[in-house]
């Protein structure tokens, strides 16, 4: 295999920047490093490999996948749980840190929850 993960299956071709871009998306962490590598890289272009490598890290630390599916880890537990609507609030269509269980016990959420009973109250 080259050490240029740009190269088409031919190993030749142009490659504009779009191109090069276009094929970012699909890179895993050892072919965005190798494409660091290639000489001339436009600037678009690594600048997508670096933000590709910091979401590839990320995933690689924070998501794992089981047999019951994909799951997260909580920001202010450091435990995994499944990345569904039970253990995570959602908002577009993603999950929200912290987890539900973190998240009653966040001192402004409790503050709250207080301020809210004691209006209640006659």
């Amino acid at each position: 295999m080259s050490d240029n993960p740009f190269l088409n299956d031919h190993g030749y071709g142009p490659q504009s920047a779009a191109d090069r871009i276009y094929a970012v998306e699909r890179f895993d962490l050892d072919e965005c490093r190798a494409a660091l590598d290639v000489p001339g890289l436009q600037k678009a272009v690594a600048n997508k490999l670096h933000s590709r490598i910091r979401k590839l890290e990320w995933e690689a630390e924070n998501l794992r996948h089981t047999e019951l599916g994909q799951e997260l880890r909580c920001t202010k537990c450091n435990d995994f749980w499944p990345d569904d609507k039970e253990f995570y609030f959602q908002a577009g269509g993603r999950s929200q840190q912290p987890c539900k269980a973190c998240y009653a016990l966040l001192p402004s959420r409790a503050a709250r929850k207080a301020g809210a009973a004691a209006r209640v109250q006659p």
